[in-house]
């Protein structure tokens, strides 16, 4: 236990922890969610610019750059639907749940670098905060 807890203590790997842990919050509390509250039935978009248009032609080899490219509503998805195919794949059918989970992960991950970015801002604060 020593030797976990010295390793700790090492400033190269110390400075991980609190980002992290508020990366370890943030997915625990949406997992929590989705466990709860989460529907396995696509939401309200999902029907029409993945269940309509993506996966029947993917399924059906017609998918092309210019369906990846094109815009929906009044945007474009590309990296969404690119990431929903990838889902899709590593689940082999369109599991919404899956989707949120690894969702949950991508912010997970940003939290971490958020917070391991803006850390040395908090650390300020924190000493300006304590000299009061």
């Amino acid at each position: 236990m020593r030797q976990i807890l010295s390793k700790l203590h090492n400033p190269l790997l110390s400075w991980m922890i609190f980002p992290l842990a508020c990366a370890l919050v943030v997915i625990g509390a949406k997992i929590w969610t989705i466990a709860q509250y989460g529907s396995p039935t696509p939401f309200w978009d999902q029907w029409d610019a993945e269940g309509a248009t993506l996966y029947p032609k993917y399924f059906d080899d017609t998918l092309q750059l210019s369906d990846l490219i094109a815009p929906h509503n009044e945007h474009r998805i590309f990296v969404t639907r690119l990431w929903s195919l990838l889902l899709l794949e590593l689940g082999g059918y369109w599991d919404p749940i899956l989707q949120m989970v690894a969702n949950t992960l991508l912010l997970g991950g940003f939290v971490a670098l958020f917070v391991a970015a803006f850390r040395p801002i908090l650390v300020s604060v924190r000493r300006v905060l304590e000299s009061y």
